[in-house]
């Protein structure tokens, strides 16, 4: 009996051993198991994370089905993670386990929450991929057939998935917020690093695109007609928001895609708002003054440096003529078609019967050689304008991307300046830096000066405008002094056609800081009468070709500025900035640069650098 005894414990010993065994195999093969397949995910979440970090923007359309095929697999490859993680019984017991069970649960916390962003944005990927095929199918001129629904009913009709994307990405963000760091396992912590730059990026797009689905109806026809007036201005004739405008067009739109996009001389426009109006404007003081036009019509609409003002008077213009109700107005510089031939052109052209080479140096030379002959002049605009948006339609999808990007840099840079008749489309782009303000950031005190040609030639493009800007420091209890020095040099050919290289009769308009007081100036001002705007000093300072002017002044900064921007003139190209001083103890600058960009400078840390706006708004 007692050996039977001992028989049967030995075997019961086996035994329980030989299940402790296999429970150990077990275990080890669902810990290989998990190791493996989170090593798959893992690769498939770098394939992810490398093509998302290199996207460009919302126009990256071409990463757009590669995308969408990486993260159908990486949710897969997720969800085939979880379903290891569930082993019954194996995976019942390590989550009752101590010190493990709290890891699991952490580790799941986790890997739920990257299964829900997968597939978050594999379904955003999916809309963005449909929008972007009916993008290509129909283009963005109603001219060409629809096949199919165009980008904007496609938007339309996943408007409530949008909606649903943008509230289950929040609650993925929340639970973020709640995972417990400190219980994952260290090698999850890369997952974790990978999944926050995914999360910031995500965070971005919500950020700059979901505000804007509800404002696409109205800015794109989808439910009547969107109208808008868009000023075409030559930068060899500046004015204080632009070049002169000498032609403009009517675009009209409808579901997303051009219907209309009639180019005429601004004659057109001036003739018919003076045929309607009720009372005769006059026009500002210098151009009554040195071009001796006594009446305000729209080609000179856009004297004010502050573009809101300018569509604000040209919308009651506009209104006046009874034409159909806008829905924005634009202003593009030529630097703009010119940027936009660089990417597509050259190429061949008949014009008047006779092959023309069209390039980004002579479309506005070509243009202008047709000054005085009206019908023929809008003739020429009209082919060229037919002709560079035939080529953009044609282009391929990378040369549209291109385009895309820079219309969107030059409107950081002012040469594309908007402004919506509706609010909050008007907030959108005011946001943006897009509105051409007098002051981009009304809180910061800004110094300007624009340069405006009034002698009714097109010499603007051969006036160079070097600036010095010297900063002191301040005194106890005062602000930063400078002096501030603009020469004008007019670097035209005496020889050449007087119409584009002769005497350049300057309007200078310069806006100090808020809060700062005039010192002293090497000229005297033009009365305010003449001037026209209480911020602003205003200077007549005719240049000979050939010749240089210079002007001046001194203010003080108010005490408590602590930064200065540089505001850029729409349309002047031609303008340096040194700046030198020292503007706090021990501090030097010595910085010259093209103001092609706003700069700020901080007067604390002594820096000076482009006025990021994007950075600024975490665009």
């Amino acid at each position: 009996m007692e050996y039977l005894q001992r028989a049967n414990l030995r075997w019961l010993l086996i035994a329980c051993t030989a299940v402790l065994l296999a429970g150990i195999f077990g275990a080890a093969l669902y810990a290989w198991s998990l190791n493996r397949q989170y090593d798959k995910a893992r690769t498939q979440a770098d394939v992810v994370r490398t093509r998302i970090s290199a996207d460009d923007g919302p126009a990256a359309f071409g990463e757009l089905p590669a995308l969408t095929e990486d993260l159908t697999q990486l949710e897969a490859d997720l969800r085939e993670l979880d379903d290891r993680v569930d082993l019954p019984v194996i995976g019942d017991i390590a989550r009752r386990a101590p010190y493990v069970g709290e890891r699991l649960a952490a580790s799941q916390q986790l890997l739920d929450l990257g299964i829900e962003l997968t597939a978050i944005s594999r379904e955003a990927s999916e809309i963005a991929n449909a929008v972007r095929d009916a993008f290509e199918a129909n283009g963005f001129m109603a001219s060409d057939p629809a096949i199919g629904p165009t980008w904007l009913e496609v938007v339309q009709t996943h408007q409530q998935d949008i909606y649903d994307l943008e509230r289950r990405y929040s609650e993925a963000a929340q639970s973020r917020e709640t995972l417990d760091v400190e219980r994952l396992p260290g090698r999850t912590l890369n997952t974790l690093a990978s999944l926050d730059e995914l999360l910031v990026r995500a965070s971005d797009l919500s950020d700059e695109y979901f505000h804007l689905f509800p404002l696409l109806d109205t800015a794109f026809g989808a439910e009547e007609e969107a109208r808008y007036l868009v000023l075409l201005q030559n930068g060899q004739e500046l004015r204080q928001s632009g070049g002169f405008v000498g032609t403009y067009a009517m675009i009209r739109v409808s579901n997303g895609r051009i219907t209309e996009l009639d180019i005429n001389p601004i004659s057109e426009l001036n003739s018919a708002y003076a045929d309607a109006r009720d009372i005769v404007l006059p026009a500002p003081g210098p151009i009554r003054e040195y071009l001796k036009q006594e009446e305000w019509l729209p080609h000179d609409a856009n004297w004010s440096a502050d573009f809101p003002a300018v569509a604000a008077e040209l919308s009651e213009m506009y209104a006046d003529t009874g034409w159909p109700h806008l829905q924005g107005i634009v202003a593009v510089n030529d630097s703009v078609v010119q940027s936009v031939l660089g990417i597509i052109g050259p190429y061949e052209l008949q014009i008047e019967g006779a092959d023309q080479a069209i390039n980004a140096d002579n479309f506005v030379d070509l243009i202008q050689s047709y000054r005085g002959q009206e019908e023929l002049h809008k003739a020429v605009v009209g082919v060229l304008g037919d002709s560079l948006i035939s080529r953009v339609r044609e282009a391929d999808f990378e040369t549209k991307k291109t385009i895309f990007f820079t219309l969107r840099d030059m409107a950081d840079e002012r040469e594309i300046q908007v402004a919506m008749l509706d609010q909050d489309m008007q907030a959108e782009v005011t946001g943006r830096g897009w509105d051409g303000a007098l002051y981009p950031e009304p809180e910061l005190p800004t110094l300007i000066a624009t340069v405006s040609n009034v002698t009714g030639n097109k010499s603007s493009t051969h006036v160079w405008v070097n600036a010095d800007l010297e900063l002191a420091p301040a005194e106890p209890g005062r602000g930063e002094r400078a002096h501030w020095s603009i020469t004008l040099t007019h670097l035209g050919d005496p020889s050449g056609d007087l119409d584009f290289n002769g005497f350049h009769r300057t309007w200078l308009q310069l806006y100090l800081p808020q809060g700062a007081t005039l010192v002293s100036s090497s000229r005297e001002p033009a009365p305010a009468e003449m001037t026209g705007d209480e911020r602003a000093i205003g200077y007549h300072i005719p240049v000979m070709t050939g010749e240089q002017e210079t002007l001046i002044v001194e203010f003080e900064l108010d005490e408590a500025a602590e930064a200065l921007l540089l505001r850029r003139q729409s349309g002047l190209h031609n303008i340096e900035y040194t700046v030198t001083g020292e503007a706090v103890a021990g501090c030097a600058m010595v910085e010259p640069f093209r103001l092609d960009h706003d700069y700020r400078i901080d007067l604390d840390a002594c820096e000076i650098a482009v006025n990021d706006r994007d950075e600024l708004a975490n665009r």
